[in-house]
């Protein structure tokens, strides 16, 4: 298949996500119990669970472009699996939708956390020692 790779790369992004979201409630957990222990003991985890999505996302990005210009659909993913056989196109189309939907998961839970964090610990608590500057960079 065309699209091994680029399928590889969003199951490795959606696990990646998994994680995320599991550490991201044990964050919850820690604001809502204002545990400023256990929110900076999960926060590198976060941190470094972060870094790894974009770096897959620029992954898969690049690939859907080389794929893209293989198949000189460019970069829609639509186009291109329209042109792709249907069971790939199926199991493609059906990646992407779930990584679209683990990331509003994330977003909800990320906004749902600085909105807690806001609430519970005000500004004199931050992921960084800051306040909330670590929670303002990963809302923006």
């Amino acid at each position: 298949m065309l699209t091994n790779d680029l399928q590889q790369t969003w199951k490795e992004w959606i696990s990646v996500a998994d994680e995320l979201v599991q550490k991201m409630h044990e964050q919850t957990v820690g604001i809502t119990l204002r545990d400023l222990e256990k929110i900076h003991r999960v926060q590198p985890a976060v941190a470094a669970m972060f870094a790894e999505l974009a770096h897959l996302e620029s992954q898969a990005d690049s690939l859907v472009k080389r794929i893209g210009d293989e198949m000189a659909t460019g970069s829609d993913l639509n186009l291109l699996a329209q042109s792709l056989e249907k069971v790939e196109a199926q199991t493609l189309l059906g990646l992407a939708n779930r990584v679209s939907a683990e990331s509003r998961v994330i977003r909800n839970l990320l906004e749902k956390n600085c909105e807690l964090m806001a609430q519970k610990l005000g500004s004199a608590a931050s992921l960084d020692g800051r306040p909330e500057q670590g929670w303002q960079a990963m809302a923006a």
